[in-house]
């Protein structure tokens, strides 16, 4: 019986990557593509509005593979943050999406997010009930002693949207999270920065 359903079970397989496979042809669109509007630089950072909504505050490095975002917002939902982030890279740095290294998120006000900072640093011997400022916090891929908050990360919304940009995009191919560092300024304003790195 097991030998005559392995056929059938060997083409949903192929039928599956497939499908995986298609999923990324993706490529990262144009910024004029997503009708991505910029302003002047003032200090380096420019805002970057949209349709739906769209807006965004970034800084970009081209040098040091790195794009900073001090808030997001994406209420229309026309198209995905995260694919929209990379649009502003491509377009700032002139430099393809594989190359991007580094993310750093100063928005985090979810609150499942928040409730997820707050535990990791709970777990690190803070409080985040009392402290003012907490130090930046690395939790890396292959720690297994950090391996829960690891997970945890993951499931945030800057996790998934992390995840997405390494599994959805041609240029992405072989992009994985290397580790994400988290920490606090003041009581509220939690921060965290995901590190990218290339399979070769």
């Amino acid at each position: 019986m097991w030998f005559s359903g392995f056929p059938h079970l060997v083409f949903m397989a192929a039928i599956l990557c497939t499908l995986a496979a298609a999923e990324r042809d993706r490529a990262v669109r144009y910024a004029t593509t997503l009708k991505l509007e910029f302003s002047k630089p003032e200090k380096g950072w420019k805002q970057v509005k949209g349709p739906g909504d769209f807006f965004a505050e970034v800084y970009v490095s081209r040098q040091d593979k790195y794009i900073s975002v001090s808030q997001m917002l994406n209420p229309g939902g026309i198209f995905d943050s995260y694919e929209a982030l990379l649009s502003i890279w491509e377009r700032e740095s002139g430099l393809s999406a594989g190359q991007l290294r580094r993310i750093k998120y100063y928005d985090v006000n979810e609150e499942s997010d928040v409730s997820i900072f707050d535990d990791i640093f709970t777990a690190f011997d803070y409080d985040p009930s009392q402290d003012e400022g907490i130090p930046e916090i690395s939790i890396e891929r292959d720690n297994d002693l950090y391996k829960d908050q690891w997970k945890s990360l993951r499931t945030t919304t800057f996790g998934s949207d992390a995840i997405d940009i390494c599994t959805e995009f041609e240029e992405t191919d072989g992009l994985y999270i290397e580790s994400f560092d988290i920490g606090r300024e003041g009581y509220n304003e939690r921060w965290i920065r995901v590190n990218f790195e290339m399979n070769h």
